[in-house]
């Protein structure tokens, strides 16, 4: 028996081939993406609502920048403007108090947590404003994914990875300005990215880039690197519309800032930072005079210069390493690969020939600046390098950490960009995003209380203070003013004013004593070590000091101050 063979079907090239049915068509990538937002909104929220939780237990806001912008804003909200009741850095000036509040720090926090203290005057109320901003932080980072790759699954594992890291899970129960400057400054790379095709975005950048600055001084240099990319990613004859719309959007969110500033310190921009880099230890940062002068600012010598910069920049790789837990420094390879991608590296370098022989446009450097990387990568390589080369000094009190939740973001959708470019298997891709959420998440729960309590920690022994200086007052019969080497969480705990003991002579703490009033001096253990005998010796020897003691405190009442005292 001889089986006829199958008819022949004859398909021409171009014939529209018939698509397979919706039960048997694989899904579509847009299906995986929001499948996986939904995954990732989900998991964002969830930490959201303990954060939110946590913060009830909150009593005080911590020592210095949280106690500065918490009592900032108490201050607004009770009506008595942006002051501070302490003075705690005499580089911008010897004021009377209370004292015009942003001399060095800014002002966007305090003014964002006086709004939440309208409905709920309490630590907790302004702190869940805080935790909003880790949200919108999370946002932030998902819109920045999204403009730079187009794997469904990139973008939302950004946001739940940034959600749970170190850094934000401690700005994010601290009432200060770290939190906002990482969400504006996100926000502002990815307005940057997308402007690149939206032309009308470059304003909206700009003022991005502006709340950024309105939160920390860095926000200057993102503006910059915002502007750069304006220029160099836009057509030829559009290129200074571009960078002129990035400045108008700058300029006019910056403008009250620049009126209140001329207003109260006579410059645009708070002054008190423009002598960090001349500060040569750390406590000089509260010395009422900062010499600038070229030794002063090279420390000694060029090689001290240099020296001093490169140990500063190997300690912000430690930070790294604190702001984002040892198993995600794998990210940084991946990140590796990613920029070389982003930044043109697989494309050729122009014509053959010596690089200084070809047109401007074809330079390696100007490509760069025409990626859509630039602004990410830009930005967090200079953010990375502007403390320890600019104020390495200064840098050590914390400014590393900060710049961290800027520079975190970055390195999470870079990192995770080029895992999805890799031909790796599904469930090796599953298993990096997993350890890369749920490690940190395991310890976000300890982290957040622990930082709450340690903030507690901090203002229960201030508020310890109070039955001392209420019972100096009573002894003088006036209010008194307390010099101290921690005036924020003093003041915000007791209520009494206070003044930071300079860093310097004795004659330099009697002439700030004299320009304030100061009543009495609490000793602790930083100034103990440097004024602590002369100050006992002169306490005995009929000098400006008499000792007292009340309780297991001892303090110094500046005499003259107790001529009519009733104790």
């Amino acid at each position: 028996m001889v089986l006829a063979r199958p008819p022949q079907v004859t398909v021409k090239i171009g014939t529209p081939v018939e698509a397979p049915s919706r039960d048997t068509a694989k899904p579509r990538a847009g299906s995986a993406h929001w499948v996986a937002t939904a995954v990732a909104a989900t998991f964002v929220a969830g930490v959201s609502l303990y954060r939110f939780g946590a913060v009830r237990e909150a009593r005080y806001p911590g020592h210095a920048d949280p106690a500065f912008y918490y009592g900032v804003a108490q201050n607004i909200r009770g009506g008595r403007g942006a002051t501070t009741n302490y003075i705690w850095e005499f580089l911008a000036g010897q004021p009377r108090l209370p004292r015009y509040a942003f001399d060095h720090w800014l002002p966007l926090a305090p003014v964002v947590m006086s709004w939440a203290l309208h409905a709920s005057n309490t630590l907790a109320a302004a702190l869940r404003v805080n935790v909003v901003a880790s949200i919108v932080l999370a946002i932030g980072t998902y819109l920045l994914a999204r403009q730079l790759g187009r794997t469904p699954w990139v973008a939302p594992a950004s946001a739940a990875v940034v959600s749970v890291l170190p850094v934000v899970t401690m700005f994010s129960v601290q009432s200060e300005a770290t939190i906002y400057f990482g969400t504006f400054a996100v926000l502002a790379m990815a307005a940057a990215v997308a402007a690149r095709s939206r032309r009308w975005m470059w304003p909206i950048t700009g003022a991005l880039a502006a709340l950024a600055n309105l939160s920390r001084n860095e926000g200057l240099v993102l503006f910059v690197v915002v502007a750069v990319s304006a220029m160099l990613s836009s057509p030829r004859g559009r290129r200074w519309w571009c960078v002129g719309g990035a400045a108008v959007g700058y300029v006019l969110t910056m403008l009250p800032l620049y009126l209140a500033s001329l207003h109260h310190l006579g410059t645009l921009m708070p002054p008190a930072s423009s002598s960090f880099p001349y500060v040569t230890s750390y406590e000089g940062l509260y010395a009422v005079h900062v010499p600038h002068s070229l030794h002063a600012f090279l420390g000694g010598s060029v090689v001290d210069f240099v020296h001093l910069r490169a140990d500063r920049v190997v300690a912000q790789v430690t930070t790294v390493d604190a702001a984002m837990l040892p198993v995600d420094l794998a990210l940084l390879v991946f990140t590796a690969g990613a920029c070389l991608i982003g930044l043109g590296a697989e494309q050729r370098f122009g014509p053959a020939g010596r690089w200084w022989r070809a047109p401007i446009q074809q330079q390696l450097w100007w490509r760069a600046g025409a990626s859509p990387w630039f602004v990410p990568v830009g930005f967090a390589a200079a953010e990375f390098l502007f403390y320890p080369v600019l104020t390495p000094i200064v840098s050590t009190g914390g400014t590393l950490s900060r710049g961290m939740i800027a520079i975190a973001p970055v390195l999470v959708v870079g990192g995770l960009t080029q895992l999805g470019r890799l031909r790796v298997p599904v469930w090796l891709i599953a298993g990096v995003v997993g350890i890369l959420v749920v490690a940190p998440l395991l310890s976000t729960a300890t982290n957040t209380r622990g930082q709450i309590a340690n903030n507690n920690s901090i203002g229960t022994s201030a508020a310890a203070f109070r039955a001392v200086f209420a019972h100096e007052q009573q002894c003088l019969g006036r209010p008194i003013v307390v010099m101290t080497r921690n005036p924020w969480e003093l003041t915000q705990a007791t209520g009494v004013r206070t003044v930071m003991i300079p860093y310097g002579s004795l004659e330099d703490v009697l002439a700030v004593a004299r320009r304030y009033g100061v009543t009495d001096l609490l000793m602790d253990g930083r100034r103990q070590a440097e004024l602590g005998p002369a100050i006992e010796q002169a306490a005995r020897c009929v000098g400006p000091f008499v000792r007292e003691q009340f309780g297991q405190t001892v303090y110094y009442r500046i005499r003259g101050v107790g001529a009519g005292a009733r104790c």
